[in-house]
């Protein structure tokens, strides 16, 4: 089918254009005969058939190996990483990172690639094996055989078995290489990181755990005025490797460092995708032990929020265009990836909306309904951009404006139970409120880094995630019992100011008010509330439905003193990140 090559400028709304890109885009991931394809403009793209070829030999050459350590702190610039060889014969190179022209600070050691080398079978082996890990002297360790069936040592496996693991390790791993003492020779744990045990009186061999499946990895900032920002800019330079798209852009043609100047709507400052962004990095490096010039693993985001907008505005086909902007950021980060040789996918939104439905009277089922569409469109509409696999996970926030109990906040905590796509990261009562309803800067930024801590476990970590929240319930006597779903719980009037029952009540089949006379933690993980009588069918107990009182800011939503305790060992910008309890109504 020819082309209608129109000659139209970048960007184009054309529907002509549109109808061109797509025989384009075919040709690039199909065509096997071509190592080119011009773009509509005439530009030439490789094709993905071309990226194929040479992938392997890019992903080998790696980053230049500098001869020692003087060297290549001499050819960079500070806070840059570089690899130097190294004079230890178990170590094949060091990365090291610049502090300044005359200091660097040792990251990590790579592990020689002695004893062990991955060979192309020798020609007495071509006809068995695929591939083999030899030693030095030739002896086989593990090997793959044409079969399939992986081959270590006097033990052959044709597939993960693990009826023969106690049920302490079946517990730690998906299958694994024992001997006879029931010790683990080689084995994949549960949360699929490789481990083998000491090899030849050398150090162990693990990989490090974690899902990094993509090299470009989108990350939609969507939302309300939350989302799109705050008062003051913190994000000056660019951390890591993070990049992003110009905000709200249509059909961008390149990314930018990822900073308030490149990539903010307008004069706005901080926004949650910056924290986003930089906590993931961050935990990658403290968790994993990977600087982010050894993990080939870049996160690419883009603000799309709109201040003062209902969910209905912000959906596919909504006022905005906000949705029909990030499909065409997809489509961009797709192509640009694509002649980059390197793999993209759309993650994540995270969604931090919720203030205009409250004011508007939205009822609580229709926002439910609604923010579960838009989970599934971002899902549908993504795949059939990218041809991923991959799931897309929607990250929010509870809302805690004052009238927001019955219907958004609950809406929300309700959307993270039903669907297993959708998490709820935190409410907002913790953080600092320069009004009623805006967080100013520094919060911004934490916020942005509970929606990275929920990425980092969910997506890279394969883990589940559940807010702080109720789970079960026992009446004693006159004594309601909470079990939730997290230990180390606290009631915290240094943050919070002291709350009316620190943030609990109780209502009866009505929905009058009952008195609470004490609340107390009487385990790591259940909270007391006595109460006048024994309870009822039908009662209810809430929390955070009151109205903040002795706030030092301006916030006046519902709040309330129940935290874990997560907080004490994970910081992000020097603020402890606590699970703080959402708000919920729940029935006894």
């Amino acid at each position: 089918m020819a082309l209608n090559n129109t000659g139209n400028p970048v960007p184009s709304a054309s529907p002509l254009d549109r109808a061109d890109n797509t025989l384009i885009f075919d040709e690039l991931v199909t065509a096997q005969n071509k190592d080119e394809v011009p773009s509509r403009l005439g530009d030439p793209l490789k094709t993905w058939h071309k990226i194929q070829k040479g992938i392997e030999e890019q992903l080998i050459a790696g980053g230049h190996i500098f001869s020692d350590e003087p060297t290549g702190r001499a050819a960079v610039e500070n806070d840059q990483y570089f690899f130097s060889q190294s004079a230890d014969p178990n170590v094949s190179k060091t990365l090291w990172k610049r502090l300044s022209i005359s200091e660097s600070e040792f990251i990590a050691n790579d592990p020689s690639a002695l004893p062990f080398e991955l060979l192309k079978p020798s020609e007495n082996d071509a006809q068995e094996y695929a591939w083999v890990l030899v030693d030095e002297n030739g002896r086989a360790a593990i090997g793959v055989k044409d079969d399939g069936t992986f081959e270590a040592f006097s033990l052959a496996i044709g597939s993960s078995e693990t009826g023969a693991l106690t049920p302490e390790l079946a517990q730690k791993y998906a299958w694994a290489i024992i001997d006879s003492d029931g010790r683990v020779a080689i084995g994949v744990r549960r949360d699929g990181s490789f481990e083998a045990a000491n090899l030849s009186g050398r150090s162990a061999i693990s990989s490090v755990p974690g899902l990094y499946t993509h090299q470009l990895n989108f990350i939609i900032n969507a939302g309300q005025s939350l989302g799109e920002g705050s008062d003051g800019a913190i994000t000056t330079t660019q951390e890591y490797d993070n990049v992003g798209f110009p905000a709200r852009s249509l059909n961008p043609s390149s990314y930018l460092p990822l900073t308030v100047a490149n990539t903010q709507v307008g004069t706005r400052g901080e926004s949650p995708m910056y924290g986003t962004l930089g906590h993931i990095k961050q935990l990658i490096l403290q968790e994993s032990g990977l600087a982010y010039p050894q993990n080939d693993y870049q996160l690419l985001t883009a603000n799309n929020c709109y201040g003062g907008t209902p969910i209905v505005d912000l959906s596919k086909g909504g006022a905005t265009g906000a949705y029909e902007q990030s499909i065409s950021q997809i489509e961009s980060g797709t192509l640009i990836a694509l002649n980059e040789g390197r793999s993209f996918t759309l993650q994540a939104v995270t969604w931090t909306q919720g203030e205009r439905d409250i004011v508007d009277g939205t009822l609580r089922d229709d926002y439910l309904a609604s923010l579960l569409a838009l989970q599934r469109d971002y899902n549908e509409d993504a795949k059939l951009v990218t041809g991923q696999f991959n799931d897309v996970v929607l990250i929010t926030y509870q809302t805690c404006r004052e009238g927001s109990q019955e219907t958004v906040a609950s809406a929300q905590l309700a959307a993270s139970e039903i669907s297993p796509h959708i998490f709820l990261a935190c409410p907002t009562y913790q953080l600092s409120f320069y009004d009623f309803q805006h967080i100013d800067a520094a919060s911004s930024k934490v916020l942005g880094g509970y929606y990275g801590l929920v990425y980092k476990r969910v997506i890279i970590d394969q883990k589940e995630w559940e807010p702080l929240k109720p789970i079960g319930s026992a009446c004693v006597g006159s004594a309601i019992d909470l079990f939730f779903n997290k230990s180390g719980l606290t009631l915290d009037v240094t943050n919070i100011p002291l709350q009316p029952n620190y943030g609990f009540s109780v209502v009866d089949a009505l929905g009058d008010a009952l008195t609470i006379s004490a609340v107390r933690i009487i385990s790591p993980n259940r909270v007391r509330l006595e109460v006048a009588s024994p309870a009822q069918p039908e009662w209810r107990v809430r929390y955070g439905w009151n109205n903040a009182q002795d706030r030092s800011d301006a916030f006046t939503g519902g709040c309330g003193n129940l935290r874990d305790s997560q907080g004490d060992s994970l910081t992000y910008e020097g603020f402890p990140l606590h699970n703080w309890c959402v708000i919920f109504e729940y029935e006894v």
